[in-house]
Parts: structure tokens; C-alpha cells; sequence
């Protein structure tokens, strides 16, 4: 996954958890736009809204997925659950790579 300050993401065998997918998830890649939300109920901390995933049917901005955030500014973790959310077995976390 990858988040650019512009708002445009990139990501790679995300989202899990399509039951259509026509491909395997580790040859998955969708893009699309982020946002901070004000992480109020229901709601992700980081909003994806995806214009396009290669192996899934969509219209742009028509699939929506999302991540939590904990950590500090100094150790950010984003994080999100593929299933149910009280099996944290399930449970996806990423953290920040030093840009290159």
C-alpha cells in the first residue's frame, strides 16, 4: 500500500476479502483516492475509495475500504480486518517504509 500526498494511493494484494475476484489476491492492484476522516463511529481513520482493481469489476469511487491508525508520528501503524473483527488473527497491519 502506498499513500502519496497528493491523495492517490496504489496498492498490491489488497483489498482481501473479494469473494468475485476473478485472480489470485497476491497478483491483486487497485488505486484510488485517500482521506483522513475525523475516525468517528463507523467510520475508518484512512478512507480508500478505489477507481480501478484488476481482477474485480467496479466503477470508480464505487468500492470503498479503509484502515484504523494507532501508534505515534514517530511509530504509525495502519491496520484493518479481513473477516470478522473479533478474530484478530485476521487482523492486516502496515507500517511506514523511509522513502526512497
Amino acid at each position: 500500500m502506498t499513500l502519496r500526498g497528493n491523495g492517490s494511493f496504489t496498492a498490491v494484494a489488497w483489498p482481501a476479502g473479494l469473494d468475485d475476484a476473478t485472480g489470485p489476491l497476491d497478483q491483486r492492484r487497485g488505486s484510488g483516492r485517500w482521506e483522513l476522516s475525523d475516525g468517528g463511529d463507523y467510520e475508518f481513520d484512512v478512507s480508500l475509495s478505489f477507481d480501478e482493481i484488476s481482477d474485480y469489476d467496479i466503477d470508480p469511487g464505487s468500492y470503498g475500504d479503509g484502515f484504523d491508525i494507532s501508534g505515534s508520528r514517530d511509530d504509525l501503524r495502519l491496520y484493518a480486518w479481513v473477516g470478522d473483527p473479533d478474530d484478530c488473527t485476521n487482523m492486516s497491519t502496515f507500517t511506514s517504509e523511509p522513502p526512497a
